[in-house]
């Protein structure tokens, strides 16, 4: 299905940039927590 309704498009749009936000923390912290453990 080629056609898509804006409203949930503009729906999966914010999640899925609020997904990458997380998910980027997410990494952001363990990266650091690693770095913080290995460089002891």
């Amino acid at each position: 299905m080629v056609f898509r309704i804006p409203a949930i498009d503009r729906y999966i749009d914010h999640l899925g940039v609020r997904l990458i936000s997380i998910s980027s923390d997410m990494v952001k912290v363990i990266g650091c927590g690693v770095l913080a453990f290995t460089c002891r």
